[in-house]
């Protein structure tokens, strides 16, 4: 009976450090800081109510909770997923940066082995006092995650120099 319990507390030990492990990997691979560049994809509005101009965002990651910061847009919340898969979005209708509207983010998209962010962000307005939908905007952000080694080029051939006369 005693040898059965410890058999079972070791394999409990070793799910609990595999998923550990794995979790750890999730962090490494996704959280950190990247430097980004914005792409406006799509918009219905008139005005244009929100330009966003390239910066860093950030991706904190706790557990399996994921939080993605971006300078002038509220926090966004998730949670982790495999293969570098990030998913997040407001908790609810925010006030935005233009008087007027209110808002909620969507951001989705992944962190690739390369440490290269491809992620769409989107932005749905709807008027203050009405609660009525405005308009919804879209963003690309690709960058590459600050201090991750830049790829370096294949080994070359050089051209021997001519031989001297």
């Amino acid at each position: 009976m005693t040898m059965r319990i410890l058999l079972v507390s070791l394999l409990v030990s070793l799910v609990v450090l595999g998923a550990a492990a794995q979790t750890a990997r999730a962090e490494d691979g996704v959280a950190g800081v990247y430097d980004i560049k914005i792409d406006e994809m799509a918009d219905n509005c008139s005005p244009i109510p929100v330009i966003l101009s390239n910066k860093t965002i950030r991706v904190d990651v706790k557990g399996t909770s994921l939080t993605v910061n971006l300078e002038t847009v509220p926090q966004m919340a998730g949670a982790t997923a495999k293969n570098g898969r990030i998913s997040a979005k407001t908790a609810k209708v925010l006030p935005t940066t233009v008087a007027g509207l209110d808002g909620t983010y969507t951001i989705a998209g992944h962190v690739a082995p390369d440490k290269t962010l491809e992620l769409v962000l989107v932005a749905e307005y709807s008027r203050s006092a009405t609660k009525k939908a405005y308009c919804t905007q879209s963003w690309t952000l690709t960058g590459k995650k600050q201090g991750a080694a830049a790829a370096t080029p294949g080994p070359t051939n050089p051209t021997p120099a001519p031989p001297a006369k």
